[in-house]
């Protein structure tokens, strides 16, 4: 029996009001472009996804797999797929207005993709974030604006077929300090590196 998916305004609302967005742009700011280059970029990912299950009301579980980084946990939404990316400046200019089109890359295979659709485990619902808010759009609206290759799978999406789920300007933001991850994760690693005899 196939379970009906909840709507994108109701899966949209449920991550307005769950997820602590006003931490998660801290966050960003925090960052700010330390982990833009390229060895650094799939620890930005990790990240941001985790954050979202650590800012969200224990609704919001992180299961970082292909095509899908959460798995919700909440009521009737148990076992709902999301798929998050973000990309700088991709879904709201800083006035806060609503890009025309968000274009982002769903699946990166590196030459080897042998899709020709979005993969049938693929999450139901993607959240397109950016540093000034967030929207989400469906699977199957989804599924129609994806854009095939031998690289993979991206997508050109008119914003018009997206739901917002926030806008930074609509948070009360605040003062926001630097942390230095890099140095950090660095720090981590010699540590646990030179545990090995």
């Amino acid at each position: 029996m196939e379970i009906e998916l909840p709507t994108n305004i109701e899966i949209s609302d449920f991550l307005k009001h769950n997820v602590n967005w006003t931490k998660f742009i801290k966050l960003v700011r925090s960052l700010g472009n330390q982990l833009n280059d390229q060895q650094w970029r799939f620890l930005k990912a990790f990240v941001f996804e985790k954050s979202v299950e650590l800012f969200s009301n224990s609704g919001i579980k992180y299961v970082g797999v292909d095509g899908c980084d959460f798995l919700l946990t909440f009521d009737r939404f148990t076992d709902i797929k999301l798929e998050m990316k973000f990309a700088a400046g991709s879904v709201y200019g800083r006035r806060g207005k609503m890009k025309k089109r968000c274009v982002p890359k769903l699946m990166n295979s590196n030459g080897t993709n042998i899709h020709q659709e979005l993969p049938a485990n693929y999450a139901d619902f993607l959240i397109m974030v950016s540093e000034n808010g967030a929207a989400l759009v469906d699977k199957p609206t989804l599924s129609k604006y994806c854009k095939i290759s031998g690289d993979g799978i991206s997508a050109d999406i008119p914003m018009t077929e997206c739901v917002t789920i926030f806008r930074t300007l609509d948070l009360n933001i605040g003062e926001t300090e630097a942390i230095n991850i890099r140095e950090a994760v660095e720090e981590t690693i010699t540590k646990i590196i030179k545990q090995i005899n």
